[in-house]
């Protein structure tokens, strides 16, 4: 029984350990990643021939997901501190926001009646001319 464990062990878990290392560096693999892969590969290999070594590779394991679970936990604290943070500044900046021009929707104005009407050829000239008759002045012939 022991046998065929290490024996599907070795067929199955770490050819998947290889593809779940390559698809994490995908591009040119770091040297030194690499080394520490070859390394824990080694070493779980030896963990298979020593008396008791699927139990102790088991209870490592173990122990690491118990790490990454606790990491991940940390993570989420992490998260929603964040979003808390982040909330708080979006209330604090919505109140100001009414008041500021880019929030206030364009509207056109009113286009002014003035004494040149039958100058005008657009609506800016409108606004042209009641700002010349405000000063005094009239439009060049």
């Amino acid at each position: 029984m022991r046998i065929r464990t290490i024996r599907r062990f070795s067929q199955w878990v770490i050819p998947l350990f290889l593809v779940m290392a390559m698809a994490v560096r995908a591009g040119e693999p770091d040297q030194g990643d690499r080394a520490k892969f070859e390394n824990l590969i080694d070493r779980i290999e030896r963990i298979q021939t020593t008396p008791g070594g699927i139990p102790e590779l088991n209870r490592r394991l173990n122990a690491e997901i118990d790490r990454a679970e606790q990491d991940l936990q940390k993570l989420d604290e992490d998260l929603e501190s964040v979003k808390k943070r982040f909330n708080r500044i979006a209330q604090s900046n919505s109140r100001a926001a009414p008041d500021h021009w880019a929030y206030i929707p364009p509207v056109s104005p009113a286009i002014p009646p003035t004494k040149f009407e039958e100058r005008v050829r657009n609506p800016i000239d409108s606004f042209v001319f009641k700002r010349l008759e405000e000063e005094g002045l009239e439009p060049s012939p």
